[in-house]
């Protein structure tokens, strides 16, 4: 069912980003790589909330922030050039979800927004998501560590920041983002992105 779930990322982010060019956006002068312009929450005069001490190490590195003007074409062009990132702190919102392996017991968690498709959500672009104290230090490590960290209810609209990884389960390579930050935001964004 895993592999189901990823081949459809990626073909999702493959078939959408079909005819779009797929810059890789710059660095801004804050060290964000951004290929958009603009925050919702500073729109909606939130205010930034204070983070852990995670979220301090990660800020004090360059974050690429995939924003929803091109969000399928930036996560398609991470799947295709996996080793360009892996081990790069990615910044992206999107709708978090999960799933538990009726075979394994094992639940796969991730946060993705809905693409093009025949009939409407059966396309995903995103990645699966992960506290960095959940992963299992030796394979096959099941049912994963426990971890005292929440996840949000599904359908929740939230915020991730963290390393992109890869890893290997069942003889298929996966990309996963090991979370610094995964917070619930105030405003929504586009659950449906075209590009």
């Amino acid at each position: 069912m895993k592999k189901k779930i990823v081949c459809l990322l990626v073909a999702a982010a493959g078939i959408s980003a079909c005819g779009f060019g797929g810059g890789r956006g710059e660095l801004n002068g804050a060290g964000t790589r951004s290929v958009d312009t603009g925050s919702r929450q500073k729109e909606a005069g939130l205010p930034r909330t204070e983070g852990s001490a995670q979220e301090e190490v990660a800020a004090s590195v360059p974050i690429f922030e995939i924003k929803e003007k091109m969000f399928i074409t930036q996560i398609n062009d991470i799947y295709l050039n996996a080793e360009d990132y892996v081990g790069k702190t990615l910044k992206y919102e999107g709708i978090f979800d999960s799933f538990k392996s009726p075979e394994t017991g094992i639940v796969y968690r991730w946060v993705t927004r809905y693409g093009p498709g025949c009939c409407g959500t059966d396309s995903n672009a995103g990645f699966e998501v992960i506290w960095p104290e959940e992963i299992p230090r030796e394979a096959p490590a099941r049912p994963r560590p426990a971890t005292r960290r929440e996840y949000p209810e599904k359908n929740a609209w939230v915020e991730v920041t963290g390393r992109l990884s890869s890893y290997e389960e069942e003889g298929c390579q996966y990309l996963r983002v090991e979370l610094a930050s995964l917070r619930v935001m105030p405003v929504r964004g586009a659950e449906f992105v075209s590009q």
